[in-house]
């Protein structure tokens, strides 16, 4: 049996939600796979939406595209708040730009009718205001991004390690120090770093990044 789009792209979803929950980057691999996979065999570059069903599967006539959320978030919607989340986590400069054509193509409709595309509709004030890119370096980094996971903040992503590490966006710009940091970027602006939780939080309030 061949997968949908809407079972690639919630599966992937429900991976960068463990990713945040249990700092693993496995589960971020693993989204990785999967996306570049519907890359290959679900993505229209002519528009830059995904088929619901991929190209390996030959017994349907016609191959559609799904836009509107009803009882069930449209998979193109929930693939482009996925794609501007890993975008940021790798830094993959094509997988944010497709997921900003992806909601620009859709903008006008999305005003008109904000309840039969409510997932577009948060991706816009995603898009709007950015991610808080959430990283926590140092021992205690395990403590720390439990508390910060408390911490209402929607349009996040977040990652931690005990020391600096060059394989991650996130991660690689840290100071290595014998203290925890938390270090919070959006839009390619950053604050300075925190051993405080409640500095960060202050920070997320102050300038309105929730």
């Amino acid at each position: 049996h061949n997968a949908y789009l809407d079972d690639l792209a919630y599966y992937t979803h429900g991976l960068l939600q463990l990713q945040e929950i249990n700092n693993d980057v496995n589960y971020l691999e693993q989204a990785r796979q999967i996306t570049e996979y519907i890359f290959k065999y679900f993505f229209d570059a002519s528009d830059n939406y995904c088929f619901y069903s991929s190209s390996e599967q030959t017994d349907i006539i016609v191959r559609k595209k799904e836009f509107y959320d009803s009882a069930m978030t449209a998979a193109n919607a929930v693939l482009a708040e996925n794609l501007y989340k890993l975008g940021a986590y790798y830094q993959e400069e094509c997988w944010t730009s497709t997921s900003e054509k992806m909601m620009v193509g859709l903008n006008e409709i999305v005003k008109k009718h904000p309840t039969s595309f409510a997932t577009w509709a948060v991706l816009s004030q995603n898009l709007l205001i950015g991610l808080n890119e959430t990283a926590v370096v140092g021992d205690d980094h395990l403590n720390q991004l439990v508390n910060i996971s408390k911490i209402y903040s929607p349009f996040r992503i977040l990652m931690g390690a005990a020391t600096p590490d060059e394989e991650w966006p996130l991660l690689m710009h840290a100071k290595p120090s014998s203290n925890t940091y938390i270090y919070l970027c959006r839009n390619k602006l950053c604050f300075s770093p925190t051993q405080k939780l409640e500095d960060h939080e202050g920070a997320l309030l102050a300038s309105s990044l929730f």
